[in-house]
């Protein structure tokens, strides 16, 4: 029946030949149809696929990614370990999906913002609930925030972004205050 999968036949009855298969079918290394890959995995998941699927998530197309997603949040402290191998489309789409919690979220997030991108900072913040954060890229504003031990966290992420130049509690406000860079601050910085 595996040798069939890759024969040119229509993916109908590629299907068809899968639906009398009970067995786990891997996909790793085997470039069948959208439509095929979607059916295995729903219907004959083979679980050590998992690593390569959500290494490799953007290789796939529509229908195949839709369900690598749905496996990816189901087994959501299995990605988790592996964040390092975590395909980058994936990663935003798991941020964007309302079936995981935001504590997981916030845990993608803390793990891997300090090599993620400017663009993909602002693009995790609302998903993260945090959306106040993205203030920080506008050099006029002078935010405030709650005192609370994310936001904490997220400050001293966006302090070794060098994105702030420091951040303190502020009992005038009850709030944590920044302090942004100069430019001649951004120079001896970068001259040290």
């Amino acid at each position: 029946m595996l040798e069939l999968l890759n024969a040119k036949i229509s993916d109908a009855d590629k299907i068809s030949l899968i639906k009398l298969e009970v067995a786990p079918i891997s996909i790793k290394g085997q470039s069948y149809p959208d439509a095929v890959n979607a059916h295995i995995l729903q219907n004959n998941y083979a679980d050590e696929d998992l690593k390569e699927l959500i290494i490799s998530y953007s290789h796939f197309d529509t229908q195949a990614k839709s369900v690598i997603l749905e496996k990816a949040t189901s087994q959501i402290r299995n990605v988790i370990s592996i964040l390092d191998s975590v395909d980058n489309q994936l990663i935003s789409a798991i941020l964007l999906s309302d079936k995981v919690v935001a504590q997981n979220k916030q845990t993608i997030f803390k793990a891997l913002a300090s090599n993620a991108t400017d663009t993909e900072i602002k693009q995790w913040l609302p998903c993260v609930e945090s959306e106040d954060f993205l203030a920080l890229y506008d050099e006029n504003k002078r935010p405030r925030f709650e005192n609370t031990e994310w936001n904490k966290s997220l400050l001293e992420i966006f302090k070794n972004r060098k994105k702030i130049k420091d951040y303190e509690f502020s009992d005038n406000w009850g709030k944590y205050t920044i302090s942004r860079w100069n430019k001649n601050d951004l120079k001896d910085e970068f001259l040290d």
